[in-house]
């Protein structure tokens, strides 16, 4: 009879994980398509406190290497990087894998090109 008890408990239990993990894949889901449509929006917002907060600092470097470490590289983020070093006034920005290896505009996929034009 008990173990009958405990096995509706973790069943039951189980269950209640299972929605609230369920209800909070869905609410990231939602954020993320709520966040494509208020995408442009948004880079114009960040892209304008960049260059607001740039004028503070004295010295701008003119070039920005970024090391990628082992994980798989998104070309998102590295787009971020480009578009971010635009707005603060950076002129090269060169990208090396953990062999260093250099990711220039010819070797990166389209998904990078894509991701730059939002």
């Amino acid at each position: 009879m008990m173990f009958i008890l405990f096995r509706i408990a973790y069943t039951l239990l189980h269950v209640l994980v299972s929605a609230v993990h369920y209800a909070g894949c869905v609410c990231i889901y939602l954020r993320r398509k709520l966040e494509d449509l208020l995408c442009k929006k948004y880079v114009e917002d960040e892209l304008e406190r960049i260059s607001r907060h740039v004028k503070l600092y004295d010295k701008i470097p003119s070039h920005l290497v970024v090391i990628l470490g082992n994980e798989s590289i998104s070309y998102r983020d590295l787009a971020n990087i480009a578009v971010w070093c635009i707005a603060a006034g950076i002129s090269f920005v060169s990208f090396y894998d953990h062999h260093g290896m250099e990711y220039s505009l010819t070797f990166i996929p389209s998904l990078f090109i894509e991701a730059i034009s939002f």
